[in-house]
């Protein structure tokens, strides 16, 4: 019966295990395609979502508006104010009620603020930087020297024995009331001049507070900023434009100079400039300009040493630059430009080659610790154009339309590529 059923007919094929192995790898990439083509599905339909509600959020976010007439002032003046140290519109309209204010997230530069704010309200010692402490202890020299001694010594006595929350709280109350409305005079001088014309003084309630009112007065005026002059241009064709200098009753901060001078300008083969926040430049000048070789250092951490040109850096020089950076090389007008090295010490890549405009655009070489290492043409910091690559496994991968990317991102293109080949090889041995 066996031999009559299968006559004329041909018997099944048995499945090789490299078939078997083949199919099974065709099965997991087909479900690997899916659930890739689902996933960009469902993120695309998010995204739709997420911008809607963002649009929504815009046309319902209405400004800021006074509802009363006799509204306090304070309030839009503490709004104003924290719309200008970037906390976003939405938290800053129902801030100056202090409604739910421990739940308000800010951002970088409002957290600091407020941080200072805080620390000088319970008089918590401040946490200073380094370069903040050098920066204070230049502007205290520079107020010791420049700054004119009071002769009234019963004021700085008294002021003294304030608590610096007390003070605090009491500029903190004027600024409010100076910049939330125009005040012609002050309170107080109004009724001390009311006092001289009448010849009658109301006695106060409290001596010792109107005698830590006086001090308080003193100590403010002293912090009071002198405004800048407005300046108005003159009708055009009729006389020369007011050039932007200085007017001889404005407060402002000039530099310290320690070295030669010739004919009342800077020029020498050496001197020192110390700027007004921290920085110091230590090198040869001409006309007023930092002219030849010199080394500046500035509050940042950035240091250079090499040759300048009014001004500016300009020719060879060696740049220290925050976050491990370090450049040697060609300077042009102030910016990387021509051949040079630049490390990235936390890192360990390495680039050698040219520079335009403080980019690497040219030829050049980078090498990471990684063991590969690209040498071709670059573009606005990209790889761009023709270039080869040198992977750890001593192969290489030449381009001639390489598109623009950061090495990692060359070397992970790459890697993918050989995936993807082997997979196929795997799936179709005989290509087909």
């Amino acid at each position: 019966m066996a031999r009559s059923f299968w006559f004329g007919r041909k018997k099944p094929k048995k499945e090789t295990p490299k078939e078997a192995r083949q199919r099974y790898l065709g099965e997991i990439m087909r479900r690997e395609l899916e659930d890739k083509k689902r996933v960009e599905k469902e993120m695309h339909s998010l995204v739709k979502q997420i911008n809607a509600l963002i649009l929504k959020d815009r046309k319902s976010l209405v400004a800021y508006q006074r509802k009363v007439k006799d509204e306090d002032p304070r309030s839009v003046f503490y709004y104003r104010m924290l719309r200008r140290v970037g906390l976003p519109e939405v938290h800053a309209r129902f801030a100056p009620w202090f409604l739910k204010s421990n739940q308000i997230e800010l951002n970088r530069w409002s957290a600091v603020l407020f941080n200072r704010l805080e620390q000088a309200f319970f008089a918590v010692p401040e946490q200073l930087s380094t370069v903040e402490i050098r920066m204070r202890a230049h502007q205290k020299h520079y107020d010791d020297i420049m700054k004119p001694r009071s002769t009234d010594l019963a004021a700085p006595e008294a002021s003294k024995s304030l608590e610096p929350r007390q003070k605090n709280h009491f500029l903190l109350q004027r600024a409010f009331r100076d910049c939330s409305f125009h005040v012609d005079e002050d309170i107080a001088r109004r009724r001390q001049q009311q006092a001289a014309i009448t010849g009658v003084k109301k006695p106060p309630a409290n001596p010792q507070a109107t005698k830590f009112d006086d001090n308080q007065e003193d100590e403010v005026d002293k912090l009071e900023l002198i405004p800048e002059v407005p300046v108005v241009n003159a009708p055009p064709g009729l006389a020369p434009q007011v050039r932007g200098q200085l007017e001889s009753h404005g407060k402002h901060v000039f530099f310290s100079y320690n070295g030669r001078w010739k004919d009342g300008e800077m020029h020498g083969s050496l001197g020192v400039y110390s700027f007004a926040d921290g920085g110091k430049y230590r090198g040869e000048f001409v006309h007023n300009a930092a002219s030849g070789n010199g080394t500046v250092v500035y509050p940042n951490g950035v240091k250079y040493t090499g040759a300048f040109a009014d001004g500016k850096f300009h020719g060879f020089g060696v740049m220290e630059m925050e976050r491990g950076y370090r450049y040697e090389g060609e300077f042009l007008r102030g910016q990387r430009c021509g051949v040079g090295k630049l490390q990235m010490l936390q890192s360990g890549a390495v680039y050698e080659g040219e520079f335009y405009n403080n980019m690497r655009h040219g030829q050049g070489t980078e090498t990471s610790t990684l063991g590969y290492s690209y040498t071709g043409t670059w573009r606005c910091n990209r790889i761009c154009g023709k270039g080869r690559l040198f992977c750890s496994d001593k192969r290489e991968v030449f381009r001639v339309d390489w598109p623009p990317m950061l090495l990692g991102e060359v070397i992970r293109h790459v890697k993918r590529e050989q995936a993807e080949e082997s997979w196929r090889q795997e799936l179709c041995p005989n290509g087909a």
